[in-house]
């Protein structure tokens, strides 16, 4: 730069040049220094005469000389607004500050929070809501399964043949060998006798009629559109407690009636003795069915 002294006026040019290459406005510069409007028009026109005293005037220069990047205008601004001893200190005039203002404490506001808390317990409660059948099935399958456990811990005491008590019962017609050993005459056995294969005789033309009972039975149960906890029982004894997988199938082979119990009854298919059944409950439903030998299934409550 030419080290010649320029007058404020061309100084006041140079600022301008600088402060739009920078892309900023009269008040952009204002409201990003802090200064005042005036002032900065005063500076930039050259007229430093209507800035404050010349200690103020020298610091004012230096900082907005400092915003504009122009540093290298300071000696020549040196010289137009020197520091001798005539300088005289007075009360400064408001000139305002390129530093930004502290920032004070601010509370925080907690109302975002509450909102989360708020949010957080609608959603568990859908899912509560949402898996409430899901819930009680698996519920009442520990029970289940809790009832299975004290179930095979309990061992009925043996009965001796001493304690077993002897019971007659009234309009009971004696079998063979108790008539045999009654102490009657010979016609009362040969009446005995004649009552017994009649009875006998009877009771064959019933069997015939009726047709043969099975004496085994398959039972197939498959979890065709979910898992299902599933506990087959015949009798006391538990055949098979455990959970079925989609796609899974369990084939049992029973000797008599066998009661089932289903943890989500709508996702699995029957078939008992060949025939396929109905589904035995609704989704997310627990059922228990008996399955008996003539083909029929009864539901229990």
């Amino acid at each position: 730069m030419d080290r010649r002294e320029m007058t404020v006026e061309e100084l006041g040019n140079i600022l301008v040049q600088r402060r739009e290459e920078l892309g900023k406005s009269i008040n952009d510069a204002a409201r990003e220094t802090k200064f005042r409007v005036d002032y900065l028009k005063a500076l930039e026109n050259g007229q430093v005469d209507q800035l404050p005293d010349r200690v103020f005037a020298r610091g004012f220069v230096r900082q907005y000389l400092h915003y504009l990047r122009a540093e290298d205008l300071w000696p020549q601004y040196n010289v137009l607004l020197p520091l001798n001893e005539e300088t005289t200190m007075t009360a400064p005039q408001p000139l305002g500050t390129y530093l930004p203002p502290p920032k004070g404490f601010r509370r925080t506001s907690r109302w975002w929070l509450y909102l989360l808390l708020l949010v957080i317990v609608v959603v568990a409660f859908y899912l509560v809501w949402t898996q409430r059948e899901n819930i009680r099935a698996s519920v009442e399958m520990r029970i289940s399964m809790d009832e299975d456990k004290q179930a095979a811990f309990v061992t009925p005491a043996p009965k001796s043949e001493s304690q077993a008590p002897t019971v007659q019962i009234q309009g009971q017609t004696p079998t063979r060998e108790e008539a045999a050993s009654m102490p009657a005459s010979a016609d009362v056995l040969g009446n005995i006798s004649s009552v017994l294969e009649k009875i006998e005789s009877e009771a064959k033309k019933d069997v015939e009629t009726e047709g043969p009972i099975a004496s085994q039975g398959e039972l197939v149960i498959t979890a065709s559109r979910g898992r299902c906890w599933v506990r087959v029982r015949q009798g006391d004894r538990v055949i098979f407690t455990g959970t079925l997988m989609r796609g899974d199938s369990k084939t049992f082979t029973v000797s008599g009636d066998v009661e089932v119990r289903y943890g989500n009854a709508g996702a699995v298919d029957v078939s008992w003795l060949g025939e396929r059944l109905a589904s035995p409950g609704a989704p997310g439903g627990v059922v228990t069915v008996v399955y008996k030998m003539d083909g029929s299934a009864e539901a229990q409550r």
